[in-house]
């Protein structure tokens, strides 16, 4: 699954129900979304903590990589944009996410943009 599975207060609930109804491995990362109204530090907590818990959930930037066969491997990674690609500085684009993610609401844009180098 390529992210965006849940928001931050159900994304355990959402993650154990897939694992409860399909029965079979599930191979994830987390995308924006899935930090939305939450704390990324907390999510990453959690779906780690799911992993390690489970035998179906494979948080795959902690799993790491899974050979499909001799040449080929699933792998995943927790990306994030760095700030570095355009001029963040000027750009009058205002996302959601800072709104609804802990770690980028309430602050300044300098305060963002530091914070969102560090996390990508």
């Amino acid at each position: 699954m390529c992210g965006d599975i849940a928001v931050a207060k159900n994304i355990d609930k959402i993650l154990l129900k897939l694992a409860d109804e399909i029965q079979i491995p599930i191979y994830f990362v987390l995308g924006n979304h899935d930090y939305y109204h939450g704390s990324i530090a907390k999510v990453r907590e959690e779906v780690r903590h799911l992993s390690i818990d489970s035998n179906q959930l494979f948080w795959l930037p902690e799993s790491g990589p899974v050979q499909l066969s001799d040449e080929v491997a699933l792998i995943g990674h927790g990306g994030w944009g760095d700030a570095r690609f355009g001029d963040f500085d000027e750009s009058t684009v205002y996302l959601s996410d800072y709104v609804a993610i802990q770690e980028l609401a309430g602050i300044s844009n300098s305060e963002r943009k530091a914070q969102i180098e560090s996390i990508g």
